[in-house]
């Protein structure tokens, strides 16, 4: 089995298997019977493809919301000092008028010949509220020598809300 490197400037961004929440994002516990109402880890396709690959969380204290007003893209939070290190504070930033990025702090190394390609987490398809974050799918086939980023889709209205270990950023397989 081929093992993907990373290295992480903050522990909480550790990435770990993606697991289905159950309760949680992927329905209720109620077994699959005659009268019951069908969940989405009924699904044994959706639950195998959710659950492949790996899974990363929002690390900070800080509540970002992401939001499409009269066309234009904000990201509005209180964000306060940077922290040490002389990172890119915030961490997130526009790109164009329709995507955002956001800086992972996550640096990954893939065997030669593999990639890592970055998905909406499985929550996005279960998700009846539209503040799930879209990432936009992305291959990274060489090790960067930079910081590893995100690029999401600007919501149309109101939209994801990034808080404290919650929010799951997008998965990588």
């Amino acid at each position: 089995m081929e093992k993907v490197k990373y290295r992480l400037n903050d522990p909480r961004l550790a990435p770990r298997r993606t697991k289905l929440e159950i309760p949680g994002w992927a329905g209720k516990r109620e077994p699959r019977a005659d009268g019951s109402r069908e969940q989405v880890w009924h699904c044994v396709p959706f639950s195998e493809g959710a659950q492949y690959g790996i899974e990363l969380f929002y690390p900070y204290d800080n509540e970002l919301h992401v939001t499409t007003r009269d066309g234009k893209l904000l990201l509005e939070g209180v964000w306060g000092p940077a922290p040490d290190g002389g990172l890119q504070w915030p961490p997130f930033r526009n790109f164009g008028d329709n995507f955002y990025t956001y800086q992972l702090l996550l640096d990954l190394k893939v065997p030669k010949g593999m990639a890592i390609r970055t998905e909406p987490h499985p929550r996005f398809y279960t998700d009846a509220t539209g503040t799930v974050p879209i990432a936009v799918p992305a291959l990274v086939r060489n090790w960067w020598p930079m910081v590893f980023f995100a690029v999401f889709k600007a919501p149309a209205r109101e939209a994801p809300i990034f808080s404290g270990r919650t929010s799951r950023l997008p998965r990588l397989l």
